[in-house]
């Protein structure tokens, strides 16, 4: 959202950025305890399997969250940031241009998990994660509707062009969402 465009979508911008490492933080931590050891999990950072979904979703909810935390940082004020750069705006772009392919990773990587058990016929497809990547995009911008004038202090006033984008894209998700759904089902 913040990509170039330093003052146009800013309330948008800043609630995502806010927003974004809370889910991931919580699922993250419920992936750790499904583990059924939770306590060796780092052993999922130590061994290189590279053709491992589990091995490429650690690393890349981890990427996620050491992405969107100093991202987040950079949108509080500024006697509240843990790190203070001396170029916010650069930092900001260049977090957010890092971030916007490792949250289509994290996005995708639930339903690559679920699609690489081969005893669930009903998973077992590359459509699983393309609907999984559609309906979290989908969630986000129906969570961001609500959460945006929220986060605003309460103000509603000069928001419509950020409700008008997120009702816009979230329409588009369900349209595609539905176009991956049929399929599946037929599949």
């Amino acid at each position: 959202n913040y990509l170039g465009r330093q003052e146009r979508y800013l309330a948008l911008a800043r609630a995502g950025a806010l927003v974004a490492p809370v889910p991931v933080m919580v699922g993250t931590g419920l992936l750790v305890f499904d583990l059924g050891r939770p306590l060796y999990f780092w052993k999922l950072f130590t061994a290189f399997e590279p053709e491992s979904p589990m091995w490429i979703g650690t690393w890349l909810l981890s990427l996620f969250l050491a992405v969107s935390l100093p991202y987040l940082n950079l949108f509080l004020p500024e006697e509240r940031r843990l790190w203070k750069p001396k170029n916010v705006a650069l930092w900001k772009n260049l977090l957010a241009a890092a971030g916007l392919p490792i949250g289509v990773g994290v996005g995708i990587y639930t339903g690559v998990l679920l699609g690489a058990v081969p005893a669930r016929p009903f998973w077992n497809t590359p459509m699983v994660a393309q609907l999984f990547l559609f309906s979290a995009l989908s969630t986000a911008s129906a969570l961001l509707m609500l959460l945006v004038p929220w986060l605003s202090g309460g103000r509603s006033e000069g928001l419509d062009q950020e409700r008008q984008l997120l009702l816009r894209a979230d329409l588009v998700f369900i349209f595609v969402e539905l176009f991956i759904i049929i399929p599946f089902i037929i599949h």
